[in-house]
Parts: C-alpha cells; sequence; structure tokens
C-alpha cells in the first residue's frame, strides 16, 4: 500500500529531473510548466498527472517526442481536443477554447438542461437569510454540484470568488434556497 501511495511522487520527481536534464526551467508560476528555448524557438510542456502537453515549434515538439519515448513508456494521443472541461480546437490562425460541452455535461448531471440562461449570478434581492431558513436538500449531491462548479471555475475567474464563499460557508448547511443560488451561476 504504501509503495502505491509514492508511485506519483516517483514519477513526478522522475520527469522533473528528466526535463531538468536536458535544459527545461520550470515556471515559476506554476512548477507543472515547463520552458526551453533552443536556438529562438520555444516549447512549452505542460505536465498533468501522467498526461503531457506540448505546445511550440513543431520540430522541436518531435524531437522532444521521440526522446520521451526512448525514456519512458508513452503514447502520442495526438492534437489536443478535450482537457479538464475545455473543448480546444485548433486552426490556422490560433486556438479556440470553450467550455460548452463541460457546461452542458454539468446540466444534464443535475437536471438543469431545459434551464434558460440569466444575466446575473443571483436574482436580485436574494438574502444570505432566505438561505438558512430554507428546506435541507440532499448534501451529497449539493456538494457534487459545487464540485463541478469549482472546477468550473479554473477557467471562469469570475465566478471564483462566488464559489469561494459558497464552498466555504454553505457546504455544512445545504439549503434549497442555497442550491437555487449555485444553479443560477450554472445558468448565467
Amino acid at each position: 500500500m504504501y509503495g502505491l501511495k509514492q508511485a506519483p511522487r516517483a514519477w513526478y520527481t522522475r520527469i522533473d529531473s528528466y526535463f531538468t536534464r536536458f535544459g527545461f526551467s520550470k515556471n515559476e508560476a506554476d512548477p507543472n510548466l515547463y520552458q526551453i528555448v533552443v536556438e529562438g524557438k520555444l516549447l512549452i510542456i505542460v505536465l498533468y498527472v501522467d498526461v503531457l502537453i506540448l505546445t511550440g515549434d513543431e520540430l522541436l515538439i518531435l524531437s522532444c517526442k521521440d526522446d520521451l519515448d526512448k525514456e519512458f513508456e508513452m503514447k502520442d494521443l495526438g492534437l489536443l481536443h478535450y482537457f479538464m472541461g475545455l473543448e480546444i480546437w485548433q486552426c490556422s490562425d490560433g486556438l479556440f477554447v470553450s467550455q460548452r460541452k463541460y457546461a452542458r455535461e454539468i446540466l444534464e448531471k443535475f437536471n438543469m438542461h431545459g434551464c434558460k440562461p440569466v444575466d446575473t449570478p443571483l436574482r436580485g434581492g436574494w438574502r444570505k437569510e432566505d438561505a438558512t431558513s430554507a428546506e435541507v436538500v440532499d448534501a451529497i449531491i449539493y456538494r457534487q454540484l459545487v464540485g463541478c462548479l469549482c472546477i468550473w471555475s479554473i477557467h471562469n475567474p469570475i465566478y471564483a470568488m462566488l464559489l469561494t464563499n459558497f464552498h466555504k460557508l454553505w457546504l455544512s448547511h445545504p439549503s434549497s434556497s442555497r442550491r437555487q443560488a449555485i444553479m443560477y451561476c450554472v445558468i448565467s
């Protein structure tokens, strides 16, 4: 059991030392983002658990994939299309990133697919006091909804602060008013 818990750390240590040995530098803001400039050409690698995302100069990407394949057992999944709730379309003039699919999955999971969009995350006149006096709802479903929105908010900073409050203050006392307030976030 102990060995299984150490496997992710061992993997990260191994791949981190591999990248460092080849001259990659870690980004200060994100230690899972590695970059290297070779003859004026940039190569960026993002490491997420056991997934590597490579971007930059095409020849550097091909060379890096060959080197990685010699060192590690790897599978090339091709161009990135979907990752952590993000849909990615690559075209000649750049990238298009969307969370439409993830938002639809949330709406389907919580039976909200028929809801209409709203302009603001909360209706006017909503008060905190209303939430404490409302009926209690299923805590598991409520927490799942908050969790889905936390993942969604990683890429939507507008909701991050709002969800922080939901997470900190409301998880221990889920109510129908609080659930309704969270659902406004999904359909706004």
